[in-house]
C-alpha cells in the first residue's frame, strides 16, 4: 500500500497502472477529482467498460465478483468503482472487499472510495505495490493547497499571478467545487489564461467583500499577520457587525484557553460542529493551542474585553485594537509597546 495526497499522486499515476485505488477523506470534490484523473489515465490504455456500485447492506456482491471474473469477447479490461455509502466500513463489507481484492487480476482496476476508513482496517494491511491510498481531506495547509492549485491551473492551461493562490486559499479552501467553477469561467472570459488579482476584483466581481469573520479568524489562527490584517480591513469596509465579530473571536479564544488548560481534545470536534464554525477546523485549533502561550492568550482576551466595553463609545478605537491581534497571533516573540492600547 502506497499513500499519496491528491496534489502528489500524479507522479505515481504517470508511471504505471495500479490495480486497486483507495480514496477516503472529508473533501468530496478531491475524491471525485482524483477518480476522474485515474479513470482518464486508464482510458488511455483502451479501457472502455466502467461499472459503478453503491456499497450498502443489500449489495449484490456475486454480481460484482462475476464482472471481475467474466471475460468479454471484445473488452476484457474493466474499471469497477465502489462507493461506500454508509460512512464507516463494517466487518461484513470489509470481508467482501477483501475477497474481491484477493481475486483481482491484471484486467480489472478497482476504485474504492468513501468518507472514512479506520487505521486498523484489514484493507490497509496489504503491502502490495499495486495498491494506492489517496488521502482526500480538506486542505488545512496553504502550501499543500498551493501545490494542488498550481497543478490544477496548469492542467487547464491557465497561469497564476503571484499571491492569487493565497487569496484562493482563504476564499475556497473548503469549497473547491466553487473554485473550479470560477477557473472555468475565467478561462472563457480571458483567452490568455492569466489569472490576475486586478481581473478577479474588477471584472469578475470576486472581490475582498467575500471575506467573512471566519476568514479573518482563520488567518489569525494560522499566524498570518499580513493576511489577517488585510482581511480585517476589508470586512471593516464591508460594515461587518463589530458585536458579532467580537463574540465569535471571544468564543474561539475562550475555547483555546479552556482546552489548553485541560489538554483534552475529545469534545473539540463536537463543539466546533455545534457552533457551525465551518472554516475553523479541529486541527487548526489544536495547532493554535500548542503554538500560543497562555500569556498571549490572556492578553488577547483582555484586548477583546476592553473592545467590547468601548464598542458603543468609539468603534474606530475598537477596530484599531483588533488590528493588534494580527501581531499577537503571529510568531513574533516580543510585542512592541506601541501596539498595546490602554
Amino acid at each position: 500500500m502506497i499513500y499519496f495526497y491528491p496534489e502528489t499522486f500524479d507522479i505515481r499515476l504517470n508511471r504505471d497502472n495500479c490495480l486497486i485505488y483507495f480514496l477516503f477523506g472529508n473533501d468530496i470534490f478531491l475524491i471525485h477529482d482524483s477518480i476522474k484523473k485515474i479513470v482518464k489515465k486508464l482510458q488511455l490504455f483502451g479501457i472502455k467498460q466502467i461499472f459503478k456500485f453503491d456499497i450498502q447492506d443489500d449489495t449484490n456482491w456475486p454480481k460484482i465478483f462475476s464482472l471481475m471474473t467474466n471475460r468479454d469477447l471484445f473488452y476484457s479490461n474493466k474499471i469497477i468503482i465502489l462507493k461506500i455509502t454508509n460512512g464507516d466500513l463494517n466487518k461484513l463489507v470489509e470481508k467482501e472487499l477483501l475477497f474481491l481484492m484477493n481475486h483481482i487480476n491484471k484486467n480489472i482496476f478497482l476504485i474504492i472510495y468513501g468518507f472514512k476508513l479506520k487505521k486498523d482496517s484489514d484493507l490497509l494491511k496489504n503491502n502490495s505495490n499495486n495498491m494506492i491510498y489517496i488521502v482526500c481531506n480538506y486542505f488545512e495547509n496553504y502550501f499543500r493547497f498551493s501545490q494542488w492549485l498550481v497543478k490544477k491551473v496548469e492542467d487547464m492551461s491557465l497561469k497564476l499571478e503571484q499571491n492569487v493562490d493565497r487569496l484562493f486559499f482563504y476564499l475556497y479552501q473548503r469549497n473547491l467545487f466553487k473554485l473550479q467553477q470560477f477557473l472555468y469561467y475565467f478561462k472563457i472570459v480571458y483567452p490568455d489564461g492569466i489569472i490576475k488579482l486586478s481581473r478577479i476584483k474588477k471584472d469578475l466581481e470576486i472581490n475582498f467583500f467575500c471575506f467573512t469573520p471566519f476568514h479573518w479568524i482563520r488567518a489569525l489562527l494560522l499566524g498570518d499577520m499580513k493576511g489577517s490584517w488585510l482581511i480585517l480591513k476589508k470586512i471593516q469596509k464591508n460594515k461587518t457587525s463589530l458585536k458579532s465579530l467580537l463574540r465569535i473571536i471571544q468564543n474561539i479564544i475562550i475555547l483555546i484557553i479552556d482546552f489548553k488548560n485541560t489538554n483534552n481534545f475529545l469534545k473539540l470536534k463536537k463543539i466546533l460542529t455545534e457552533y457551525d464554525y465551518y472554516l475553523i477546523s479541529e486541527s487548526l485549533i489544536i495547532h493554535s493551542i500548542k503554538r500560543l502561550s497562555l500569556e498571549k492568550l490572556n492578553l488577547i482576551l483582555k484586548i477583546l474585553i476592553q473592545s467590547e466595553l468601548n464598542i458603543y463609545f468609539d468603534s474606530n478605537m475598537v477596530w484599531r485594537k483588533l488590528e493588534i491581534l494580527s501581531l499577537l497571533f503571529s510568531n513574533k516573540k516580543k510585542i512592541p509597546a506601541f501596539f498595546i492600547y490602554d
